[in-house]
């Protein structure tokens, strides 16, 4: 296996492991909730698309101002929810 020696050390000491509440997630995504969960789910649109970031982005500012928005968006729609 090749390590990426441009990851930090704490990104590369993760590298192979599991990572429960990911794989959960992701099989609730997938698969669907099983028929004893109840589970709802929203639709959050973007405030600013050009903040958006792909898997692979590693520059720190891009990856916060893509974060803060995320944070800003949700309050937004838990917000439109509680009302």
């Amino acid at each position: 296996m090749v390590l990426d020696l441009q990851r930090s050390t704490a990104v590369r000491n993760l590298i192979g492991v599991e990572d429960c509440r990911f794989n959960s997630a992701m099989d609730l995504l997938e698969k669907g909730p099983s028929p004893d969960q109840e589970v709802e789910t929203f639709s959050i649109w973007l405030s600013d698309e050009e903040l958006l970031v792909s898997r692979t982005t590693r520059d720190k500012r891009q990856l916060t101002a893509c974060a803060e928005m995320g944070s800003h968006d949700m309050r937004t729609a838990l917000e439109l929810v509680s009302c």
